[in-house]
């Protein structure tokens, strides 16, 4: 439930809104203003663009932190890398 102060305020905004611009200033303009773009049909060229980015996108996605691991293992070798073999405490 909302409070008497918000129905209050509300009220007061829409009847400035009436006086300033009629019937007009009365419309819902969250539509407008989202941010967003209206959908519109898209070609199944665009559709078939869209889905093979999206699918690019997330192969590099899924590739990154391998080739993160891949680079750091390069760039930065254990230095005790015999004592955590697990290979080599089996074969003794």
């Amino acid at each position: 439930m909302i409070g008497m102060k918000r129905v209050m305020s509300s009220g007061n905004r829409w009847r400035a809104a009436y006086r300033k611009n009629g019937v007009l200033g009365l419309r819902d303009t969250r539509i407008e203003n989202a941010g967003r773009t209206l959908e519109k049909e898209l070609t199944l060229e665009e559709k078939y663009a869209r889905l093979e980015a999206e699918r690019n996108l997330l192969k590099a996605e899924v590739s990154l932190p391998y080739s993160l691991r891949l680079a750091t293992r390069l760039r930065y070798p254990c230095p005790n890398q015999d004592k955590y073999d697990r290979t080599s405490s089996l074969s003794h």
